[in-house]
């Protein structure tokens, strides 16, 4: 991934991205939560710079509580980041492995054409180990409703919880009980549980 050197102006300088068409696709991104500093975002740091604005959709934007429009669309549709504990990530992708099965299909579903546009060649080359991951995790989601993709403040996931706010230690400590309930079974998870309390304490 690419890394901004802080201490270097960017060369140029904007508050959005226009992302030529992928096919018959088209993305635009733009961060209505930031106006006044021109030097904040630098588009020579693409991937950074788009992650932070999904990142701006997921926690800010009108669809999950916050007041502005979603800064990252693909045709029309929000684009938004969900998050799992790396831990949980680590522990699952190393337990399950999805024997010959189609990756790609595996790991993005109905969103494999968009995939295959973004990624082309790659889904069949350096990206096989990425992609055997997101499979397993997908294929974990889809056999446990009813955990879903979807963001932290989309009210009809498993576990809603808001987005944009920190948590006291209470609140946390809630969510691993929650989580050791219902997964109580899951030795995998439970283990998983144990590494992120050690790395959180």
């Amino acid at each position: 991934m690419p890394r901004r050197d802080h201490h270097k102006p960017p060369r140029r300088s904007t508050n959005s991205i226009r992302v030529q068409r992928i096919s018959s696709r088209s993305f635009h991104a733009h961060d209505y939560t930031h106006t006044g500093d021109p030097h904040w975002f630098d588009p020579n740091i693409a991937i950074e710079s788009l992650l932070y604005l999904c990142e701006r959709t997921t926690t800010c934007s009108d669809l999950y509580g916050g007041t502005y429009p979603p800064c990252t669309m693909l045709d029309g549709d929000p684009v938004v980041l969900t998050m799992i504990a790396q831990p949980v990530w680590d522990a699952i992708t190393a337990s399950r492995r999805p024997g010959r099965r189609n990756l790609a299909a595996m790991a993005f579903g109905a969103g494999l054409p968009t995939a295959t546009e973004i990624y082309g060649p790659d889904l069949n080359g350096p990206l096989q180990e990425q992609l055997r991951q997101l499979a397993v995790i997908s294929h974990f989601i889809a056999t446990h409703p009813p955990l879903r993709w979807a963001p932290p403040g989309e009210p009809r996931q498993r576990y809603p919880r808001g987005a944009g706010r920190q948590f006291s230690a209470e609140e946390r400590r809630q969510f691993l009980d929650d989580a050791r309930r219902d997964y109580r079974a899951d030795d995998t998870i439970q283990n998983a549980l144990d590494v992120y309390i050690k790395a959180v304490d």
